[in-house]
């Protein structure tokens, strides 16, 4: 057996095999504002710390982004959170969101919460924003998306039919937790 890392597969590569998985993940979700395209989607700053300045908004207030918001606090960065909703995380597991907030709590020099906040425009060093009626523009260095993904479904689903047997598993089906699709994965495979 081969095991082939960090390459994406095509599907007349897998004739022959007796079954495939496709777990072929999601992408970031860009929503339609103007400039969003000069933020960087939360799961590309990782690694690439030192290419951020020293302010980072952080759009979205969900797992991914309150975690990417706490790992860039811990490096020295001050971070505001730019949420739509009123509470943070809220897809979070109900544990895991009360370990975030007593970590928020404990971070609270360094990260600035913007519940209900909007984002309307993303400028080159700036997130403008509406809350309560009222415009407000922030200046940051950089710019972090995390509104969501997308599922790969069209690519997942092209590996359909290579096989007798095919199972699909994590977020391709539909964005969620890394506890979900694990399992999904691990059910998957037993099953085969």
């Amino acid at each position: 057996m081969e095991i082939r890392l960090n390459s994406n597969a095509a599907p007349q590569e897998l004739t022959g095999y007796d079954a495939v998985i496709s777990a072929v993940g999601a992408e970031p979700f860009i929503p339609n504002i103007p400039g969003i395209e000069t933020a960087i989607p939360a799961t590309n700053a990782y690694g690439k710390e030192s290419e951020l300045g020293a302010h980072v908004v952080v759009i979205g207030g969900g797992q991914v982004g309150c975690e990417t918001a706490l790992h860039l606090a811990r490096m020295g960065k001050t971070v505001a959170i730019l949420e739509m909703q009123e509470t943070l995380a809220p897809d979070a597991s109900a544990t895991h969101r009360d370990e975030l907030m007593v970590e928020f709590e404990k971070d609270a020099d360094l990260i600035q919460i913007i519940a209900s906040g909007r984002c309307i425009e993303v400028g080159p060093k700036s997130v403008t924003y509406v809350k309560d009626s009222k415009t407000t523009t922030v200046e940051t260095d950089s710019v972090i998306l995390s509104v969501g993904m997308r599922p790969l479904s069209a690519l997942a689903d092209s590996f359909m039919g290579i096989t007798e047997e095919y199972a699909q598993a994590g977020d391709c089906i539909r964005a969620r937790s890394v506890e979900e699709a694990t399992r999904e994965g691990y059910y998957a495979g037993i099953n085969l």
